[in-house]
Parts: C-alpha cells; structure tokens; sequence
C-alpha cells in the first residue's frame, strides 16, 4: 500500500459507466455540460423531471441510474443517487445545483417515501 500511495495509485478506480455521447464544445456555443449528482434528502427526490422548476434553457441530456443510462421524459422520476447530465449556461448551471441541493422539508414529502420506482422510471 506504501508503495501505491507514493505512486500516487492508491484511489480506487472510477467505475462509472462512460456516457454514450460524447460534447465538443465549439466557439459558437454558449452552453456547458455538467453532471449534477441528487443527494439523499434532495426535495428532487420523487420528483418527476418536468416538476423540478428548472429553467427553461436547462436541459438535463440524461439520467445515469447505477450502471444504466435513461433518456429523461416530463414524467421520469428522480432518485436518490442519479446523476443528471445538463447542459446549460454557467449561471443557469448555478440555478441548476442550487435547485437540486435544496433539502426537502418535512412537510414537503409529496409522497416520495411511499413512491416506488417503476419499470420506466
């Protein structure tokens, strides 16, 4: 383990899945990709995407969900742990993490601990 921590090999491997697509940013492009992790006790969570009150100008391209990827719909719910793929300009990237790292309130739960995911979450 000494030796790896001086070779600076010591962190585990990234074992995500790669994303299907790939972003060449161009100088005619105002936007930016980012991804946007949604955290327990994110009041994302059970929501359905077209419920997020994101920005119009804010597109989330897809949702990685373990080792799976989906293609967001109005009516694909959040989970805890999705990782969202957006693409945005930089301060609606800002908007974007801010909407999705408010905590859910107590009284806020929309139901969301008896929601379960279905087969096209």
């Amino acid at each position: 383990m000494v030796v790896a921590r001086r070779l600076g090999v010591d962190e585990p491997l990234d074992t995500r899945p790669r994303y299907p697509l790939k972003f060449d940013r161009t100088e005619n492009m105002a936007g930016e990709m980012r991804e946007f992790e949604v955290r327990r006790g994110s009041a994302a969570v059970g929501q359905r995407v077209m419920d997020l009150k994101l920005p119009a100008d804010v597109l989330i391209l897809l949702i990685r969900r373990g080792q799976r990827f989906l293609v967001p719909k109005g009516q694909t719910r959040i989970e805890s742990g999705d990782t969202l793929l957006v693409l945005a300009e930089g301060d609606l990237l800002k908007t974007t993490r801010d909407i999705l790292d408010a905590e859910a309130s107590a009284d806020d739960s929309n139901g969301r601990a008896d929601w379960q995911a279905g087969p096209d979450a």
